[in-house]
């Protein structure tokens, strides 16, 4: 009898591509496959053997012989254990501007020495660009590489971003801006030189000062960290004009955080690669770089210089934030340098990503 399951891996809400892909399922491949969701458990196995956590082993071994009852399995965050049969589809989780893998100065050569992704059958591609980048990071196979963009984009041109934030927050007729920093913790600790006081890493910090501003200004500022980071950073504010969104709360809601961005009028980030993403809605960025010679030094960027590939104003304290974010609104400069990136990076410019990845799916398992 043929294997027609397809299981899809995701790890959270913000931002999965196996999660939207899903999501963005056609009939007729709901029809024709079977259509499999699991979220990958925070906790190893290792810990859960540990603390004799038997329900979470039971669940773990389900999980597993689940998976490998699969015909493809399609994952985000690289390879996972399988059976060597079983294809791997990987649709990953951004384009790379931070070092990572086989770039990154800290890794072991042990861990080079694996090159686990060559067990992976197809690899999803923004362009030309990923696929040397990524092929540096991973030692992945160049052949493997498919261009056909990220499934999860498809929300920036479909979805209505302002009705879905309504569902979280009270939006009304302000501003939204989204502040959404980099994952801070790698390999071998932290990276960078950040200070956790504040959400921006700001020297000083007045957050009456920042709240009076964000009010006068009718403007919503929705604070977006990494999953693993939202109980770390000091963030004690919960006003009508600033929010910290929670993976928990697009969860709640049967939300990728995708489906929220083109609601979104200005984006602010360190180093967090969905800036490449939000190009595609030719909104203005703002860059908080301000650790970058920490950064550097710890993680290191594979994009360099970082003001060529960063194309937007940058702020590294409170009062050149605030006189930024106005200047913003009412001159956008950066217009140009930010299509110009868009062009090298997105192959494809849009929302029908999700289907040439479905009609790869559809060939794959047709073979």
């Amino acid at each position: 009898m043929k294997n027609n399951i397809i299981t899809f891996y995701y790890r959270s809400h913000s931002g999965s591509n196996a999660y939207s892909l899903y999501k963005l399922s056609p009939e007729t491949m709901k029809e024709k496959y079977i259509l499999r969701l699991y979220k990958k458990r925070n906790v190893s196995i290792k810990k859960m053997i540990k603390k004799f956590d038997f329900k979470g082993i039971n669940l773990y071994i389900k999980e597993y012989i689940n998976i490998n009852s699969s015909k493809l399995i399609i994952t985000t965050h690289g390879p996972i254990m399988k059976k060597r049969k079983i294809l791997n589809l990987e649709l990953w989780h951004g384009f790379p501007l931070k070092a990572m893998g086989l770039m990154d100065t800290r890794i072991s050569n042990d861990y080079k020495k694996k090159n686990s992704w060559k067990n992976i059958d197809y690899i999803i591609s923004y362009s030309v660009l990923y696929n040397t980048l990524m092929v540096a990071c991973t030692g992945a196979n160049i052949e493997k590489f498919v261009i056909t963009g990220m499934p999860r984009n498809d929300f920036l041109f479909k979805s209505d971003g302002k009705k879905n934030l309504s569902k979280i927050f009270e939006v009304g007729n302000k501003k939204v801006v989204f502040f959404m920093p980099t994952f801070r913790k790698g390999y071998k600790g932290e990276e960078g030189n950040k200070n956790f006081n504040n959400v921006f890493g700001f020297e000083k910090f007045n957050e009456k000062e920042f709240l009076k501003f964000l009010k006068l200004n009718n403007i919503l500022f929705i604070a977006k960290l990494h999953p693993n980071e939202e109980n770390k950073v000091k963030i004690n504010i919960n006003e009508d004009n600033f929010k910290l969104l929670k993976d928990s709360d697009l969860e709640k809601n049967d939300l990728d955080l995708y489906e929220l961005i083109n609601g979104v009028d200005l984006l602010i980030t360190d180093y967090s690669s969905i800036y490449f993403d939000y190009l595609l809605l030719d909104r203005p960025i703002i860059f908080t770089p301000v650790d970058l010679e920490e950064y550097r030094q710890t993680r290191g960027l594979l994009l360099e210089p970082y003001n060529q590939w960063t194309p937007g104003e940058k702020a590294t304290s409170q009062n050149s934030l605030q006189e930024t974010i106005l200047k913003v609104f009412t001159k956008d400069k950066y217009k140009s340098k930010r299509n110009e990136l868009k062009n090298i990076v997105h192959y494809y410019q849009d929302g029908n990503s999700s289907q040439r990845v479905w009609n790869l799916i559809d060939k794959i398992m047709e073979e």
